[in-house]
């Protein structure tokens, strides 16, 4: 583990957070398919829609969605965005 990495696990640590062993990968996808936006989460058993796309592009409406989980944790990182 780096230091900067360590610090950071104290710090998470400090605050109360739970911190989950950076061994450990969870990958979350969000996929365009059929007008609706879906999300495929590692951790669950099946895709959940999350809401139709319309007239938006699928980015636009993905947007939200990713805020949400960045502003559950601190541990969070988007790996790649593409259409």
């Amino acid at each position: 583990m780096t230091l900067a990495v360590k610090s950071l696990v104290e710090e998470v640590v400090d605050n109360d957070l739970e911190y989950v062993d950076s061994d450990i990968y969870h990958s979350i996808a969000y996929v365009p398919k059929n007008d609706f936006l879906w999300e495929i989460d590692g951790l669950q058993k099946r895709p959940e829609k999350l809401c139709s796309i319309g007239d938006n592009s699928w980015v636009e409406s993905v947007k939200p969605y990713i805020e949400a989980r960045m502003a559950e944790s601190v541990l969070l990182s988007l790996i790649q965005l593409t259409q």
